[in-house]
């Protein structure tokens, strides 16, 4: 039978006032729809927390279940500039990256060798796990979450 089922993440880094509000109004929307909520807010809204968060909820679903998994707080981005003289003349290879992140409430616990935030290849892999779980059988790839 299908669920309804959502996570919320607040994540009030820096002392957002914002995020813890967001999630209570967004729950009391989901509640008067029958979903199932489960939370990840203020501080459990760190990287480990979150990504727990997100392995849980894949766990629970069930094909035809509807799933929202609903963010609010700070993102970030870090993007290298283009070195033009690093490149061969006429080439359509650049050297520039850029990475966007969400930041758990520790990502000020981040070291060069430790990162708390979660890079948005993370988040996707992990929403397309949730996909994969919530499909049907016969369009099923694989369960990884």
């Amino acid at each position: 039978m299908a669920s309804r089922r959502a996570l919320l993440i607040a994540s009030p880094y820096d002392q957002l006032r914002g995020p813890l509000n967001d999630a209570r109004m967004i729950e009391t929307t989901l509640n008067t729809l029958g979903f199932t909520i489960s939370k990840c807010c203020g501080t459990d809204a760190t990287r480990n927390g979150i990504l727990l968060a997100l392995t849980r909820l894949c766990e629970q679903i069930s094909q035809e279940d509807a799933v929202v998994v609903y963010y609010s707080g700070h993102g970030g981005l870090v993007e290298s500039s283009i070195d033009e003289s690093q490149n061969e003349k006429g080439s359509d290879i650049f050297s520039s990256w850029r990475y966007q992140f969400l930041l758990p409430v520790d990502y000020h616990m981040s070291t060069p060798t430790d990162f708390h935030g979660i890079l948005d290849i993370e988040l996707s892999s992990m929403l397309r796990s949730i996909t994969e779980s919530n499909r049907s059988e016969e369009r099923r790839v694989g369960k990884e979450c």
